[in-house]
């Protein structure tokens, strides 16, 4: 994914007086160099999230095979918690093809290791997180402080 917006939205000013450049004095080649140099920073960021998200599923892995014998249906969660970050516990049964006991279970077993966290607080239709996966796919994405003037 590139948050092109967001390379713009960090370089406003440049991106306005480009604009206004290629508008008064056709000067696209500009506009063109500062475009693709946005590509260029937004991509090399996509990698290294990419490649941060990698090594972040594989020490969770690593994590959860310490379950023991629920390490089989937590490890499968966790697969389907990397398809989709916020589900349900019908949902994540669906998705795992386990039982709700079992995905209960394995829930419990992710939020003790912090990886997975309840957003409802309600007893009925918890929605949960996978957390740490959700905050690194955040990660740049917060809204900057509005310049002043």
């Amino acid at each position: 994914m590139l948050y092109l917006s967001l390379f713009f939205k960090k370089h406003r000013s440049t991106y306005y007086d480009l604009l206004q450049r290629v508008r008064n004095e056709g000067d696209w080649e500009s506009w063109v160099r500062f475009f693709l140099q946005g590509v260029l920073e937004t991509s090399d960021q996509a990698v290294a999230t990419a490649r941060r998200i990698v090594e972040m599923f594989a020490a969770h892995r690593r994590t959860l095979e310490r379950h023991g014998r629920a390490a089989g249906s937590v490890l499968r969660l966790q697969e389907a918690l990397q398809r989709r970050p916020v589900v349900t516990i019908a949902a994540a049964a669906e998705a795992t093809s386990l039982s709700v006991p079992a995905v209960t279970q394995a829930l419990e077993k992710m939020q003790s290791d912090r990886l997975v966290t309840e957003i409802t607080g309600r007893k009925r239709d918890k929605v949960f997180v996978y957390t740490p996966y959700v905050a690194l796919l955040g990660e740049g994405a917060e809204p900057l402080a509005a310049s002043p003037g």
